[in-house]
């Protein structure tokens, strides 16, 4: 499997930093499984509010760090089908590497959508 990312990188259009910096910003600004769960009604603001004050207890303590949704699972509050929806939904809504590459400057939007359809067209592509 290639990522489109490498792929760009390969070709010369974007540096192995530029792909790394978008990839950390890509994952600063997605939306927290907590938020998506508070939105879709799946937990209440105090649930939400609940699991993240168990997340911070834990660290405190020293504890193992638990992913949100394990912790929420833990408490009673949602199940594994609903953590897998939240994930694949917070994932859906993530913002395409491209898009933050051209946002960054990095590279201009028309390269990148030839690239991005050429890329696609390869085996492995993704």
């Amino acid at each position: 499997m290639i990522y489109f990312g490498y792929y760009l990188a390969e070709r010369g259009l974007v540096t192995a930093a530029q792909v790394l910096e978008a990839l950390e910003r890509q994952h600063s600004e997605r939306i927290p499984i907590g938020e998506f769960a508070r939105r879709t009604g799946k937990l209440t603001d105090d649930q939400v509010l609940a699991v993240l004050n168990r997340q911070e207890s834990d660290k405190e303590k020293g504890a193992e760090s638990k992913p949100f949704g394990q912790i929420a699972q833990e408490m009673g509050l949602l199940n594994e089908q609903d953590i897998v929806a939240l994930l694949e939904e917070q994932a859906f809504r993530r913002k395409p590497l491209g898009e933050v590459l051209v946002e960054m400057g990095a590279i201009d939007k028309a390269t990148m959508e030839r690239e991005f359809a050429v890329f696609s067209r390869l085996p492995g592509g993704r």
